[in-house]
């Protein structure tokens, strides 16, 4: 069991740490929104995962294998990326929560903030779910999962909860660290993951094309 959990932790490590749009929205979200909202993006992120998961065990990951279905997730995903990438580096402004909070009343306030965590949940949940290399990353993970559905489970288990737990750590740093920030470095870190994300974007459409044309 305790090589099951250490093989879960560390896969769960370098899945967190990799830089991909997941990593570049939470810290972005994070730096322009606050903690609240990048956790929810990190919990509809760590949704889709568990989503993808029952997918990969339901059989219908197999789709993967229908070239069609393939270069849809991918342009769709990337299409996303890019047009959330553009919309980042054109940002000019990055509101904080207390200046909201200045000119909303107090009721119509906890109407937008609950709207908004839902709409950065489904954010988060979208963003993966499109990814087709996110599905391909799960269906490798859960094919090789352990011997018996116990050590599945506890393996399957601990990696989310380490991405998650990481997910939510890189979100608060960055909210700690953007009360020391100026606005104007925030608007050049905007900008910076405004690019990353469209980067993102156009590589996995070009990956997805290459697959293709590769077959």
């Amino acid at each position: 069991m305790i090589d099951v959990v250490f093989k879960a932790l560390t896969i769960g490590l370098l899945l967190a740490i990799i830089p991909g749009a997941a990593f570049f929205s939470i810290i972005h979200t994070s730096l322009s929104k606050g903690f609240r909202r990048a956790f929810f993006l990190a919990a509809g992120i760590a949704s889709s995962d568990i989503f993808l998961i029952a997918c990969c065990y339901l059989g219908i990951a197999k789709l993967l294998a229908i070239p069609f279905f393939n270069i849809l997730m991918g342009i769709i995903g990337g299409i996303i990326l890019i047009l959330y990438g553009v919309f980042t580096f054109l940002k000019k402004e990055i509101n904080s929560e207390a200046k909201i909070e200045e000119i909303t009343p107090r009721i119509e306030q906890k109407i937008m903030t609950s709207n908004k965590n839902i709409l950065y949940f489904f954010k988060g949940f979208l963003f993966n779910v499109t990814n087709p290399f996110v599905w391909i990353l799960w269906l490798g993970i859960t094919s090789n999962s352990g011997d018996t559905p116990r050590n599945q489970l506890f393996f399957l288990v601990f990696i989310l909860a380490t991405v998650f737990s990481a997910d939510c750590l890189k979100g608060y740093f960055a909210s700690k660290i953007k009360k020391i920030m100026s606005q104007k470095f925030l608007l050049i870190v905007n900008k910076i993951a405004g690019i990353s994300l469209g980067v993102c974007g156009m590589v996995m459409i070009v990956r997805t094309l290459m697959e293709l044309y590769c077959k």
